[in-house]
């Protein structure tokens, strides 16, 4: 009975210390937005989630209300202050985290060449910070591929973004727990 005992305890062991490795893929286009999101342990896939993402008519979706300019204001304030009390998890988490892959392509344009190279300039000023983020929180094992290719005489954009991260089983479960708990307690405060 005491085998038995330890080998439970030791196999769990093994889990809480495994590497848990998340890759992903989301692609933005005009007329197509999907993500695909897959997670694997030991090379063992456990979980696949591909989704189209496409929002043909904004105003048809149920649940999501309206927002205006008396509301904004309370609205940005509460979300501050949720992603205030969020972020010592998600420094946590990125601490813990190795980033195996990252890829981030764009290419558009907006259909004059004045404006497309201004939007160009604005987009690797948001992939700039996004990679010094990544860089500075997290474990970057790899040379990112970032690329913007700007098409001055066309009106199209394309953004595909590949990523492969992976942490420990255990760090992930404390982390996902203790937002359930921030989560359940402005739950209450609202109630």
């Amino acid at each position: 009975m005491l085998w038995i005992l330890l080998a439970v305890v030791l196999l769990i062991l093994i889990l809480l210390l495994s590497r848990i490795t998340i890759t992903g893929n989301v692609t933005y286009t005009q007329r197509e937005q999907s993500f695909t999101v897959t997670v694997s342990l030991y090379r063992v896939r456990l979980y696949k989630k591909k989704a189209n993402i496409t929002m043909e008519n904004k105003d048809t979706r149920k649940g999501i209300r309206d927002i205006n300019f008396d509301s904004f204001q309370g609205d940005l304030r509460e979300a501050i202050e949720l992603l205030r009390e969020l972020n010592p998890f998600v420094d946590y988490i990125l601490k813990n985290t190795y980033v195996h892959k990252l890829k981030w392509l764009t290419a558009g344009g907006t259909g004059d060449a004045s404006s497309t190279g201004i939007a160009a300039g604005g987009v690797w000023a948001i992939k700039g910070i996004f990679i010094g983020i990544i860089t500075e929180k997290s474990n970057l094992t790899c040379k990112p591929v970032i690329r913007v290719s700007p098409h001055f005489q066309q009106q199209h954009f394309l953004s595909t973004f590949d990523c492969m991260v992976s942490l420990k089983l255990g760090k992930a479960m404390y982390t996902l727990l203790k937002v359930m708990q921030v989560f359940s307690r402005k739950e209450k405060e609202f109630s």
